[in-house]
């Protein structure tokens, strides 16, 4: 039989299409959000060296803008170049309000992801 191994996931994510918008400090960027879950989301940026210009760094505090909502979280990984970007939520949602915020920013599609 073969072993289970642990999911090393604290939560499980949502494969969505979001635009959105990064705030750091007075400037804004426009992204995507790709994924996302309880605890955070992946977000891919229209112009990554607009972000690497602007100092974007691991650990850097930012607002993920979504029409006039605001998520306050920052960054935990990126890839290289920051062609994409791994960001923690300051306060986990639950699935119901995750649920909610897909339908509300009317995401191209929703798919959970095991």
């Amino acid at each position: 039989m073969p072993m289970k191994t642990a999911d090393p996931r604290r939560h499980y994510r949502t494969l969505c299409s979001i635009k959105a918008h990064v705030q750091l400090g007075l400037i804004i960027y426009d992204v995507e959000i790709v994924d996302i879950s309880e605890g955070g989301c992946k977000i891919v940026p229209s112009s990554p060296d607009e972000l690497i210009d602007a100092g974007l760094s691991n650990e850097t505090d930012l607002d993920l803008r979504i029409g006039n909502e605001c998520i306050f979280g920052g960054v935990v990984w990126s890839a290289p170049n920051f062609a994409a970007i791994g960001c923690r939520f300051d306060q986990v949602m639950n699935k119901h309000e995750i649920a909610a915020f897909l339908k509300s920013s009317h995401s191209v599609f929703s798919i959970p992801c095991p």
